[in-house]
Protein backbone atom coordinates (compact mmCIF):
# COMPACT_ATOMS: atom_id res chain seq x y z
CA UNK A 1 0.00 0.00 0.00
CA UNK A 2 1.63 3.23 -1.16
CA UNK A 3 1.38 6.73 0.68
CA UNK A 4 -1.82 8.38 1.49
CA UNK A 5 -2.47 11.87 -0.29
CA UNK A 6 -2.16 13.25 3.34
CA UNK A 7 1.30 12.18 3.86
CA UNK A 8 2.40 13.20 0.25
CA UNK A 9 1.45 17.09 0.52
CA UNK A 10 2.74 17.25 3.93
CA UNK A 11 5.72 16.08 2.56
CA UNK A 12 5.58 18.61 -0.33
CA UNK A 13 4.14 21.33 2.08
CA UNK A 14 8.04 20.39 4.10
CA UNK A 15 9.81 20.62 1.45
CA UNK A 16 8.56 24.18 0.51
CA UNK A 17 9.50 25.26 4.09
CA UNK A 18 13.10 23.97 4.08
CA UNK A 19 13.52 25.52 0.46
CA UNK A 20 11.67 29.12 1.93
CA UNK A 21 14.29 28.73 4.99
CA UNK A 22 17.58 28.34 2.59
CA UNK A 23 16.72 31.00 0.16
CA UNK A 24 16.28 33.37 3.33
CA UNK A 25 19.24 32.18 4.91
CA UNK A 26 21.17 32.51 2.03
CA UNK A 27 20.08 36.12 1.18
CA UNK A 28 20.86 37.23 5.04
CA UNK A 29 24.19 36.21 4.40
CA UNK A 30 25.03 37.56 0.92
CA UNK A 31 23.45 41.06 2.85
CA UNK A 32 26.13 40.74 5.48
CA UNK A 33 28.80 39.34 3.50
CA UNK A 34 28.21 40.97 0.02
CA UNK A 35 31.95 39.93 -0.81
CA UNK A 36 30.62 36.10 -1.57
CA UNK A 37 29.22 37.89 -4.76
CA UNK A 38 30.98 37.24 -8.04
CA UNK A 39 30.80 39.59 -10.50
CA UNK A 40 32.95 41.67 -13.08
CA UNK A 41 36.58 43.21 -12.08
CA UNK A 42 34.80 46.93 -12.05
CA UNK A 43 33.84 49.53 -9.55
CA UNK A 44 30.70 48.76 -7.50
CA UNK A 45 29.97 45.07 -8.90
CA UNK A 46 30.95 43.13 -5.84
CA UNK A 47 33.93 42.33 -6.13
CA UNK A 48 37.59 43.91 -5.28
CA UNK A 49 38.13 46.28 -8.73
CA UNK A 50 42.25 46.16 -7.63
CA UNK A 51 44.35 48.85 -8.11
CA UNK A 52 47.79 49.91 -10.29
CA UNK A 53 50.43 52.09 -8.02
CA UNK A 54 53.18 53.35 -9.93
CA UNK A 55 56.56 52.75 -7.99
CA UNK A 56 58.46 55.64 -8.32
CA UNK A 57 61.96 55.81 -8.73
CA UNK A 58 64.73 58.55 -7.30
CA UNK A 59 63.84 61.36 -5.96
CA UNK A 60 60.61 60.81 -6.82
CA UNK A 61 60.84 60.83 -10.43
CA UNK A 62 58.02 58.90 -11.88
CA UNK A 63 61.00 56.40 -14.30
CA UNK A 64 63.53 54.32 -13.39
CA UNK A 65 66.93 53.90 -15.07
CA UNK A 66 67.05 50.35 -14.61
CA UNK A 67 65.50 48.08 -12.66
CA UNK A 68 67.00 44.91 -10.32
CA UNK A 69 63.80 42.70 -9.47
CA UNK A 70 64.25 39.66 -7.56
CA UNK A 71 61.26 37.14 -7.54
CA UNK A 72 60.52 35.64 -3.83
CA UNK A 73 58.24 32.52 -5.28
CA UNK A 74 58.29 30.46 -8.43
CA UNK A 75 57.37 33.51 -11.53
CA UNK A 76 56.70 33.88 -14.97
CA UNK A 77 57.97 36.93 -16.98
CA UNK A 78 56.14 37.82 -20.14
CA UNK A 79 54.96 40.13 -22.41
CA UNK A 80 51.11 40.62 -22.21
CA UNK A 81 51.25 41.61 -26.09
CA UNK A 82 52.83 38.64 -27.53
CA UNK A 83 52.90 35.77 -24.21
CA UNK A 84 54.02 33.21 -26.86
CA UNK A 85 57.10 34.80 -28.20
CA UNK A 86 58.01 36.24 -24.68
CA UNK A 87 57.49 34.54 -21.73
CA UNK A 88 60.43 33.04 -19.02
CA UNK A 89 59.70 31.31 -16.10
CA UNK A 90 61.75 32.47 -12.89
CA UNK A 91 62.50 31.47 -9.35
CA UNK A 92 63.99 33.29 -6.16
CA UNK A 93 67.48 32.30 -7.29
CA UNK A 94 68.03 34.04 -10.36
CA UNK A 95 67.46 37.90 -9.93
CA UNK A 96 66.54 39.85 -12.99
CA UNK A 97 67.82 43.62 -14.16
CA UNK A 98 65.79 45.34 -16.95
CA UNK A 99 66.81 47.98 -18.58
CA UNK A 100 65.40 50.24 -21.04
CA UNK A 101 66.87 49.93 -25.03
CA UNK A 102 64.67 53.00 -26.49
CA UNK A 103 63.11 51.76 -29.92
CA UNK A 104 64.83 48.24 -29.26
CA UNK A 105 62.92 46.95 -26.62
CA UNK A 106 63.72 46.02 -22.78
CA UNK A 107 67.58 44.30 -22.14
CA UNK A 108 66.86 41.47 -19.70
CA UNK A 109 69.93 40.51 -17.59
CA UNK A 110 69.98 37.57 -15.68
CA UNK A 111 73.47 37.38 -14.55
CA UNK A 112 73.16 33.57 -12.52
CA UNK A 113 72.08 32.54 -15.77
CA UNK A 114 74.31 33.83 -17.89
CA UNK A 115 71.24 35.51 -19.94
CA UNK A 116 71.04 38.90 -21.63
CA UNK A 117 68.73 39.46 -24.23
CA UNK A 118 66.55 42.00 -25.84
CA UNK A 119 63.20 41.79 -25.95
CA UNK A 120 61.19 43.45 -28.55
CA UNK A 121 58.39 44.36 -26.43
CA UNK A 122 57.37 48.02 -24.90
CA UNK A 123 55.90 46.18 -21.33
CA UNK A 124 56.75 43.04 -19.15
CA UNK A 125 54.84 41.38 -16.60
CA UNK A 126 55.55 39.44 -13.36
CA UNK A 127 53.26 37.00 -12.05
CA UNK A 128 52.65 33.88 -10.16
CA UNK A 129 53.77 30.77 -12.17
CA UNK A 130 50.71 28.84 -11.24
CA UNK A 131 48.58 30.64 -13.39
CA UNK A 132 50.73 28.57 -16.47
CA UNK A 133 52.89 30.22 -19.48
CA UNK A 134 49.81 29.16 -21.77
CA UNK A 135 46.18 30.30 -21.75
CA UNK A 136 44.67 33.68 -21.00
CA UNK A 137 45.90 35.44 -17.85
CA UNK A 138 43.21 38.08 -16.17
CA UNK A 139 43.80 41.50 -15.13
CA UNK A 140 46.67 41.41 -12.99
CA UNK A 141 44.69 44.13 -10.35
CA UNK A 142 42.72 41.72 -9.60
CA UNK A 143 44.98 38.57 -8.63
CA UNK A 144 47.14 37.81 -6.26
CA UNK A 145 49.27 34.03 -5.28
CA UNK A 146 46.71 32.08 -3.08
CA UNK A 147 48.57 32.56 0.16
CA UNK A 148 49.01 36.25 -0.21
CA UNK A 149 53.11 36.08 -0.11
CA UNK A 150 54.86 38.92 -1.70
CA UNK A 151 55.92 38.28 -5.06
CA UNK A 152 58.93 40.13 -6.03
CA UNK A 153 61.38 42.88 -4.17
CA UNK A 154 62.94 45.53 -5.50
CA UNK A 155 66.35 46.71 -4.93
CA UNK A 156 65.19 50.31 -5.40
CA UNK A 157 64.46 50.87 -2.03
CA UNK A 158 66.73 48.23 -0.10
CA UNK A 159 64.89 45.36 -1.31
CA UNK A 160 60.91 46.21 -0.01
CA UNK A 161 58.76 43.57 -1.24
CA UNK A 162 55.50 43.73 -2.67
CA UNK A 163 52.13 41.71 -3.19
CA UNK A 164 50.35 41.03 -6.06
CA UNK A 165 52.30 41.53 -9.84
CA UNK A 166 54.46 43.77 -11.34
CA UNK A 167 53.73 45.51 -14.70
CA UNK A 168 57.17 47.38 -16.47
CA UNK A 169 56.14 49.71 -18.95
CA UNK A 170 58.72 51.31 -21.83
CA UNK A 171 57.96 54.83 -20.50
CA UNK A 172 60.89 56.64 -22.55
CA UNK A 173 64.38 55.61 -24.33
CA UNK A 174 65.84 56.03 -21.06
CA UNK A 175 62.85 54.92 -18.67
CA UNK A 176 61.08 51.90 -17.51
CA UNK A 177 57.43 52.62 -15.12
CA UNK A 178 57.37 50.15 -12.88
CA UNK A 179 53.51 49.48 -11.57
CA UNK A 180 52.09 47.52 -8.92
CA UNK A 181 49.29 45.56 -9.67
CA UNK A 182 47.23 44.23 -7.21
CA UNK A 183 43.72 43.97 -4.98
CA UNK A 184 42.89 47.26 -3.24
CA UNK A 185 42.67 44.89 0.12
CA UNK A 186 46.67 43.95 -0.69
CA UNK A 187 47.34 47.63 -1.43
CA UNK A 188 45.68 48.67 1.93
CA UNK A 189 48.20 46.37 3.80
CA UNK A 190 51.07 49.23 2.58
CA UNK A 191 49.01 51.63 3.15
CA UNK A 192 48.58 50.96 6.70
CA UNK A 193 52.10 50.43 6.99
CA UNK A 194 52.83 53.73 5.84
CA UNK A 195 50.58 56.00 7.38
CA UNK A 196 50.44 54.64 10.79
CA UNK A 197 51.91 52.44 13.55
CA UNK A 198 50.29 49.03 14.38
CA UNK A 199 50.26 50.27 18.26
CA UNK A 200 47.48 52.82 17.66
CA UNK A 201 44.01 51.91 18.76
CA UNK A 202 41.84 49.81 16.55
CA UNK A 203 39.29 52.07 15.70
CA UNK A 204 42.30 54.27 14.36
CA UNK A 205 43.56 52.06 11.95
CA UNK A 206 39.67 50.81 10.81
CA UNK A 207 39.12 54.60 9.97
CA UNK A 208 42.20 54.67 8.13
CA UNK A 209 41.57 51.29 6.40
CA UNK A 210 38.22 52.77 5.19
CA UNK A 211 39.31 56.36 4.32
CA UNK A 212 42.40 54.59 2.18
CA UNK A 213 40.31 52.01 0.67
CA UNK A 214 37.59 55.26 0.00
CA UNK A 215 40.54 56.84 -1.44
CA UNK A 216 41.90 53.96 -3.84
CA UNK A 217 38.72 53.08 -4.85
CA UNK A 218 38.03 56.74 -5.94
CA UNK A 219 41.28 57.47 -7.85
CA UNK A 220 40.42 53.38 -9.64
CA UNK A 221 37.44 54.52 -10.53
CA UNK A 222 38.52 58.26 -11.88
CA UNK A 223 41.42 56.62 -14.04
CA UNK A 224 39.99 54.50 -15.76
CA UNK A 225 36.78 56.57 -16.44
CA UNK A 226 39.10 59.31 -17.58
CA UNK A 227 41.06 57.06 -19.97
CA UNK A 228 38.73 54.41 -21.15
CA UNK A 229 40.42 51.94 -19.64
CA UNK A 230 43.52 51.82 -21.19
CA UNK A 231 45.85 53.40 -18.30
CA UNK A 232 49.15 52.74 -17.01
CA UNK A 233 48.67 53.37 -13.25
CA UNK A 234 45.67 54.74 -10.67
CA UNK A 235 47.84 56.04 -8.20
CA UNK A 236 51.76 56.80 -7.16
CA UNK A 237 53.37 55.13 -3.59
CA UNK A 238 54.04 58.62 -2.55
CA UNK A 239 53.89 62.52 -3.00
CA UNK A 240 50.48 63.53 -3.49
CA UNK A 241 49.33 60.50 -2.69
CA UNK A 242 49.06 58.33 0.11
CA UNK A 243 52.34 56.55 1.18
CA UNK A 244 52.57 53.11 0.03
CA UNK A 245 54.90 50.63 2.02
CA UNK A 246 54.66 47.41 0.14
CA UNK A 247 54.64 44.33 2.54
CA UNK A 248 56.55 42.39 5.68
CA UNK A 249 56.06 45.69 7.74
CA UNK A 250 52.78 45.20 9.34
CA UNK A 251 51.17 42.53 11.56
CA UNK A 252 48.27 40.82 13.16
CA UNK A 253 46.51 44.38 14.58
CA UNK A 254 46.66 45.76 10.56
CA UNK A 255 45.29 42.28 9.43
CA UNK A 256 42.53 42.45 12.02
CA UNK A 257 41.65 46.17 10.82
CA UNK A 258 41.48 45.04 7.12
CA UNK A 259 39.34 42.33 7.93
CA UNK A 260 36.94 43.67 9.96
CA UNK A 261 36.74 46.73 7.36
CA UNK A 262 36.91 44.60 4.35
CA UNK A 263 34.92 46.25 1.52
CA UNK A 264 33.71 49.39 2.97
CA UNK A 265 34.09 52.40 2.01
CA UNK A 266 33.20 56.23 2.47
CA UNK A 267 30.24 57.86 0.20
CA UNK A 268 28.40 60.92 0.02
CA UNK A 269 24.73 60.47 -0.88
CA UNK A 270 25.64 57.09 -2.43
CA UNK A 271 28.73 58.24 -4.93
CA UNK A 272 32.29 57.55 -4.12
CA UNK A 273 34.70 59.91 -3.30
CA UNK A 274 38.72 60.58 -2.63
CA UNK A 275 38.67 60.76 1.30
CA UNK A 276 41.59 62.88 2.12
CA UNK A 277 43.55 62.76 4.99
CA UNK A 278 46.47 63.84 7.07
CA UNK A 279 49.03 62.98 9.85
CA UNK A 280 48.38 66.37 11.86
CA UNK A 281 45.94 68.85 11.24
CA UNK A 282 47.44 71.90 13.50
CA UNK A 283 43.86 72.58 15.34
CA UNK A 284 41.66 73.29 11.72
CA UNK A 285 41.25 71.60 9.08
CA UNK A 286 41.19 72.51 5.51
CA UNK A 287 38.56 72.71 2.53
CA UNK A 288 39.33 69.82 0.22
CA UNK A 289 39.46 72.60 -2.44
CA UNK A 290 42.47 74.23 -1.20
CA UNK A 291 43.69 70.99 -2.64
CA UNK A 292 41.73 69.90 -5.51
CA UNK A 293 40.01 72.96 -6.33
CA UNK A 294 35.97 72.50 -7.48
CA UNK A 295 36.33 68.70 -6.05
CA UNK A 296 32.83 66.36 -6.71
CA UNK A 297 32.35 62.95 -6.29
CA UNK A 298 33.77 60.73 -8.71
CA UNK A 299 30.87 60.89 -11.10
CA UNK A 300 31.35 64.80 -10.88
CA UNK A 301 27.92 64.77 -9.65
CA UNK A 302 28.26 66.50 -6.12
CA UNK A 303 30.65 69.53 -4.78
CA UNK A 304 32.68 67.92 -1.60
CA UNK A 305 33.11 71.26 0.34
CA UNK A 306 30.44 70.38 2.57
CA UNK A 307 32.37 66.92 3.67
CA UNK A 308 35.52 68.30 3.54
CA UNK A 309 35.49 71.53 5.19
CA UNK A 310 37.51 73.67 6.73
CA UNK A 311 36.67 73.42 10.52
CA UNK A 312 38.23 73.40 13.92
CA UNK A 313 39.88 70.18 14.93
CA UNK A 314 39.40 69.71 18.62
CA UNK A 315 41.12 66.39 18.92
CA UNK A 316 44.34 67.76 17.56
CA UNK A 317 46.17 69.18 20.74
CA UNK A 318 45.07 65.95 22.72
CA UNK A 319 46.51 63.78 20.52
CA UNK A 320 49.52 65.80 19.94
CA UNK A 321 49.84 65.12 24.32
CA UNK A 322 49.06 61.15 23.88
CA UNK A 323 51.05 60.95 21.68
CA UNK A 324 54.66 63.07 22.97
CA UNK A 325 55.02 64.66 19.31
CA UNK A 326 55.46 68.22 19.74
CA UNK A 327 58.52 68.34 17.98
CA UNK A 328 57.46 66.27 14.87
CA UNK A 329 53.37 67.87 15.07
CA UNK A 330 53.58 71.04 16.65
CA UNK A 331 54.98 74.25 15.72
CA UNK A 332 58.13 74.01 13.71
CA UNK A 333 60.24 76.73 11.98
CA UNK A 334 62.25 76.28 8.96
CA UNK A 335 64.87 78.50 6.93
CA UNK A 336 64.32 78.70 3.04
CA UNK A 337 66.75 80.80 0.84
CA UNK A 338 66.41 81.75 -2.62
CA UNK A 339 69.26 79.65 -3.67
CA UNK A 340 67.13 76.41 -3.06
CA UNK A 341 63.95 78.06 -4.40
CA UNK A 342 66.26 79.23 -7.63
CA UNK A 343 67.03 75.32 -8.06
CA UNK A 344 63.89 74.10 -6.91
CA UNK A 345 61.98 76.44 -9.64
CA UNK A 346 64.41 75.37 -12.60
CA UNK A 347 64.16 71.92 -11.51
CA UNK A 348 60.41 72.01 -12.59
CA UNK A 349 60.79 74.26 -15.75
CA UNK A 350 60.42 77.47 -14.36
CA UNK A 351 63.38 80.16 -15.67
CA UNK A 352 64.40 81.96 -12.56
CA UNK A 353 66.62 83.87 -11.88
CA UNK A 354 66.46 85.43 -8.57
CA UNK A 355 63.67 85.36 -5.82
CA UNK A 356 63.54 88.60 -4.38
CA UNK A 357 60.17 88.67 -2.04
CA UNK A 358 57.48 85.61 -1.37
CA UNK A 359 53.75 86.71 -0.47
CA UNK A 360 51.86 84.81 1.41
CA UNK A 361 47.34 84.86 1.11
CA UNK A 362 45.43 83.22 3.83
CA UNK A 363 41.81 81.64 3.04
CA UNK A 364 39.16 81.79 6.27
CA UNK A 365 40.39 78.98 8.07
CA UNK A 366 44.12 81.35 8.29
CA UNK A 367 45.49 78.57 6.18
CA UNK A 368 47.97 79.32 3.29
CA UNK A 369 45.69 79.56 0.19
CA UNK A 370 48.25 81.29 -1.80
CA UNK A 371 52.06 82.00 -2.34
CA UNK A 372 53.31 84.66 -4.78
CA UNK A 373 57.19 84.37 -5.79
CA UNK A 374 58.76 87.81 -6.82
CA UNK A 375 61.43 86.88 -9.13
CA UNK A 376 64.06 89.17 -10.87
CA UNK A 377 63.90 89.96 -13.89
CA UNK A 378 61.02 87.12 -14.44
CA UNK A 379 57.26 87.66 -13.83
CA UNK A 380 56.30 86.14 -10.50
CA UNK A 381 54.97 82.81 -9.97
CA UNK A 382 51.85 82.18 -8.01
CA UNK A 383 51.36 78.05 -6.35
CA UNK A 384 48.72 77.28 -4.15
CA UNK A 385 50.08 76.75 -0.59
CA UNK A 386 50.46 72.88 -1.56
CA UNK A 387 52.01 73.71 -4.60
CA UNK A 388 54.62 75.68 -2.46
CA UNK A 389 55.13 73.13 -0.04
CA UNK A 390 55.39 70.40 -3.46
CA UNK A 391 57.90 73.07 -4.42
CA UNK A 392 60.04 73.29 -1.29
CA UNK A 393 60.79 69.99 -1.38
CA UNK A 394 61.63 66.84 0.75
CA UNK A 395 64.59 66.94 3.56
CA UNK A 396 67.05 63.95 3.25
CA UNK A 397 65.34 61.88 5.40
CA UNK A 398 62.21 62.40 2.94
CA UNK A 399 60.45 64.64 5.05
CA UNK A 400 58.66 67.71 3.74
CA UNK A 401 60.35 70.69 4.64
CA UNK A 402 57.80 72.81 5.03
CA UNK A 403 55.33 70.72 7.18
CA UNK A 404 52.29 72.14 6.19
CA UNK A 405 49.93 75.06 5.10
CA UNK A 406 49.13 76.00 8.23
CA UNK A 407 51.97 78.90 8.88
CA UNK A 408 52.20 81.27 12.28
CA UNK A 409 51.05 85.22 11.17
CA UNK A 410 54.25 86.79 10.78
CA UNK A 411 55.38 84.02 8.45
CA UNK A 412 56.98 83.82 5.91
CA UNK A 413 59.65 86.29 7.77
CA UNK A 414 62.54 88.18 6.61
CA UNK A 415 65.70 86.84 8.32
CA UNK A 416 68.90 89.21 9.00
CA UNK A 417 70.48 87.08 6.24
CA UNK A 418 69.61 88.46 3.02
CA UNK A 419 67.51 86.10 0.71
CA UNK A 420 66.59 83.46 3.55
CA UNK A 421 62.71 83.49 4.77
CA UNK A 422 61.86 81.77 8.48
CA UNK A 423 58.45 79.81 7.66
CA UNK A 424 56.52 78.20 11.64
CA UNK A 425 53.79 76.01 10.49
CA UNK A 426 51.77 73.81 12.49
CA UNK A 427 50.59 70.60 12.21
CA UNK A 428 51.57 68.46 9.23
CA UNK A 429 49.80 67.78 6.00
CA UNK A 430 47.53 69.39 3.49
CA UNK A 431 45.07 69.38 6.69
CA UNK A 432 42.16 68.66 4.12
CA UNK A 433 40.07 65.60 5.91
CA UNK A 434 41.32 63.12 8.73
CA UNK A 435 43.65 63.96 10.62
CA UNK A 436 45.70 60.98 12.16
CA UNK A 437 46.92 62.73 15.09
CA UNK A 438 43.09 63.27 15.93
CA UNK A 439 41.81 59.97 15.21
CA UNK A 440 44.05 58.58 17.82
CA UNK A 441 42.73 61.18 20.04
CA UNK A 442 39.61 59.85 19.51
CA UNK A 443 39.81 56.18 19.57
CA UNK A 444 41.80 56.63 23.15
CA UNK A 445 38.75 58.09 24.02
CA UNK A 446 36.42 55.22 23.24
CA UNK A 447 34.89 56.26 20.12
CA UNK A 448 34.82 53.82 17.13
CA UNK A 449 35.87 54.10 13.45
CA UNK A 450 32.48 55.38 12.58
CA UNK A 451 32.54 58.18 15.23
CA UNK A 452 35.98 58.80 13.83
CA UNK A 453 35.01 58.82 10.12
CA UNK A 454 31.52 61.05 10.88
CA UNK A 455 33.94 63.74 12.40
CA UNK A 456 36.57 64.62 9.92
CA UNK A 457 33.65 63.61 6.59
CA UNK A 458 30.52 65.24 7.09
CA UNK A 459 27.53 63.82 5.94
CA UNK A 460 29.55 60.49 4.60
CA UNK A 461 28.30 56.98 5.05
CA UNK A 462 29.95 53.67 4.89
CA UNK A 463 28.94 51.81 1.82
CA UNK A 464 30.77 48.10 1.55
CA UNK A 465 31.28 47.35 -1.99
CA UNK A 466 32.79 44.14 -1.53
Amino acid sequence: MGPTPWIILRGILLLALLAMFAVSLVTSLLAEHPEALVGPSNPGHGKDPGIRVLLLGKNSEPSHDRLTVRPLQDALLYCPDDKESWHMALDPLHPVELLPQGRDGILVNIPSRAYTQTWQVERLALTTRNLGAEGPIPDLATIEAADTAPLFALSRDGGRQYRGNLEVVLASATGLNAVNALPIEAYLEGVLQGELAASWPDAALQAQAIAGRSYAYAATWQRRSERGGLLRYDLTDGGKDPTYRGTGGGGQKFDWALRATSGQILTYMGRPFRAHFHAASGGHTANINSIEPDAHTVDGGLPLSSVMPAQEDPWFEEGLAALDQQERYGKRTVTITAAHLRARLERAGHEATWVNRIKAERDDAERISAVTLKIIPSPDIVLSGEEFRHLVGVDKDGRYIVRSTLWSPESPATTEAIGTWAITTSGWGHGVGMSQISAYAMARKGYAARDILQQFYIGAEIEKKW
